[in-house]
Formats: C-alpha cells, structure tokens, sequence
C-alpha cells in the first residue's frame, strides 16, 4: 500500500473512531436504560422541494440547525442518548457534530466550566496532541451558552480546530479535521451556521 494512502487511512480512522469512542463516552455516564442499546445508521434525505447547494447542506432538529458541505451519515445511539453527523469532503477533510443529553445532577456535580475542561482535555488525550502542537485554547460562547474551541495540529498528527459547548444539560461538539493543513475560513463556516433554535432548554 502506498505510503501517502496508509497515511490518509490513518488520519481518517484517528478522528472519526476516536471522536466516536472519547465525545462524552467518560465517567459521566448518563443513566442507562433497561434496553438494549439500539444505534440507527441514515443518510439525510434531502427536501426534494428545495435542492440545497453542494457548500449548504441543512440539517435541522428540534433544537439546532446547522450546514454541512455535504449529505452527512447520522449514527444514533438510544441508549447513551447521543447523535453523531458525520461527513467526509475528498481525501482529506471531515467534519464531525456530535451531541449528547445528560443528566443534570452529572453536570451540576462537577459545575459548567469543570465539565467543558474535562471534555476537551479527553479530545487532546485521545489524539495525543503534545502542548507544542496545541494553538488555541480559550473559552468561548454560543447565544450566551460556555464553550470552549481548541485549534491543535502537526503533520505528524492531524490538525483539528473543535469546539464544545454546553446549553443546558446537553453537550454538542463540531469538530473539523484535516490532514495536511489547517482548515481555511471558508471551511469553518461550518461553525458558524450552527445555530440555537431554542435557547430556554430545560431537560432532566
């Protein structure tokens, strides 16, 4: 196998596997259902109404809407409460939400800012990202809601640009990768066209 495809494999398998294993899936488990856990996997189907663009693909729940580049894969799991989209665009960027429900206690236990902390500290663990190859960490807000956005990266590696945030006692997490550089201005408008549709959550 050619050495650049091993490499594209590899940086592709870090950031999706691993985003699936460490987003939230810690000892702040929330409490667990008598059933089976059951994981749906769909692809969007678009509004045949309304053909979005190939740069605004959008996705809308109850509580948020935001756009990917493309049709996204959903993966969700009923019994840990969480939802995954994720999208792949050519050989070498991804993009990744992820959002999880817990249960307040969990949250006010370890208090808003503790909690973010911890869930980033778990996404730099996990990719193995050394100090020198983190380039920004800072606390950040969405609609009056604590977040937190990390920039780290190197060619040995992978360059990632995260952020998380808690509104509520729901965690969402929008992640972009990239394999060979970091991701442009005009890819991180993923991030902003997340967008809040209800800003008073209240969810035991």
């Amino acid at each position: 196998m050619p050495q650049a495809k091993f490499v594209y494999m590899k940086h592709c398998l870090l950031f999706f596997l691993l985003l699936n294993f460490w987003a939230c899936k810690n000892q702040q488990n929330p409490q667990k259902s008598s059933k089976d856990t059951t994981k749906q996997i769909s692809k969007i189907q678009p509004d045949t109404t309304q053909q979005p663009t190939p740069a605004h693909f959008e996705i809308e729940e109850n509580e948020f809407v935001i756009h990917f580049p493309a049709m996204p894969l959903r993966v969700e799991d009923t019994t840990d409460r969480d939802v995954e989209y994720s999208v792949q665009i050519g050989d070498s960027v991804n993009y990744l939400l992820y959002y999880r429900d817990y249960k307040e206690s969990t949250i006010q236990k370890m208090g808003a800012k503790k909690f973010l902390q911890n869930q980033e500290k778990q996404v730099i663990d996990k990719l193995g990202f050394p100090k020198e190859e983190i380039f920004e960490n800072k606390e950040i807000e969405l609609e009056g809601f604590p977040g937190i956005s990390l920039k780290a990266g190197s060619k040995k590696n992978t360059f990632l640009i995260y952020r998380i945030f808690l509104v509520g006692n729901r965690l969402y997490q929008l992640g972009i990768s990239h394999t060979k550089r970091f991701p442009t201005e005009e890819e991180q408008k993923f991030f902003e066209s997340f967008k809040l549709k209800n800003t008073k959550i209240s969810r035991s």
